[in-house]
């Protein structure tokens, strides 16, 4: 068996039906986006549309009725239309700074005894926007306040609360991007033992946050935009959410 080819391309499935086949894998129904590598087949149906956005900021749009196969320099239809559109520089500038960015790359093990806070996030490395940071968790039951912390690499504190509700929006001002956090968060006044947990992120770095927003104006015209983003925002595993949404 084969090994996968890495990725070279994110597939956005703008509508209808489109099928993708990869290297000793069968055809299935293309998600929303799909990281693919040179070799994958894709096959869009009648009612169907993509559009591939490479790595260098490429990319192309898939006509309804398209098969092509994916090469290194790109889609090579065997029946229908691949047409070419503008680029986006801001595509590669964010993934390339995404892959060489990222402070660390695992938090040693935490053992925590005793009763456990769950749901956290961010968490296990994701990435949030140093400006807009949002920690959240489960409810526990029984609990009328919570203890946040938040620490830097060393180990020092930067942003500490009491709060009554599940969330907490970390000033835009405390976090510094291309940084490493652990943030904590245990029960107040409630009875018995304290439920506790903590978890780790790092904040984005600045020239990828800057890559991040400069793709989101270009993309915006364009039918892939959405779903462009998202696929970004996987790969970067970035929690983007506001302080009111869960």
């Amino acid at each position: 068996m084969h090994a996968a080819a890495p990725p070279v391309a994110i597939l956005c499935v703008t509508s209808g039906t489109v099928r993708v086949a990869e290297r000793d894998r069968p055809a299935r129904q293309a998600g929303r986006w799909e990281w693919l590598g040179t070799g994958a087949r894709f096959d869009v149906a009648a009612d169907g549309g993509a559009v591939l956005a490479f790595a260098d900021g490429r990319r192309q749009q898939l006509a309804p009725g398209t098969r092509a196969r994916l090469t290194q320099h790109g889609a090579v239809a065997s029946r229908g239309a691949v047409r070419d559109l503008p680029p986006l520089p801001a595509l590669a500038d964010v993934l390339a700074l995404a892959d060489s960015g990222r402070p660390g790359t695992r938090a040693g093990a935490v053992r925590v005894r005793g009763p456990r806070v769950t749901g956290l996030s961010p968490g296990a490395g994701a990435a949030t926007l140093a400006g807009a940071t949002v920690l959240r968790f489960d409810a526990v039951a029984g609990a009328p306040r919570y203890r946040v912390d938040v620490l830097d690499a060393a180990g020092r504190s930067v942003y500490g609360r009491d709060i009554e509700s599940p969330a907490l929006e970390v000033p835009p001002d405390v976090l510094r991007p291309g940084s490493r956090y652990t943030w904590k968060v245990r029960t107040l006044d409630r009875p018995g033992p304290a439920a506790e947990a903590r978890e780790w992120f790092y904040t984005l770095a600045a020239a990828a946050a800057a890559a991040r927003e400069r793709l989101q104006k270009e993309a915006a015209a364009g039918p892939a935009a959405a779903t462009l983003l998202a696929a970004v925002d996987q790969r970067l595993r970035l929690v983007t959410t506001a302080a009111g949404e869960r």
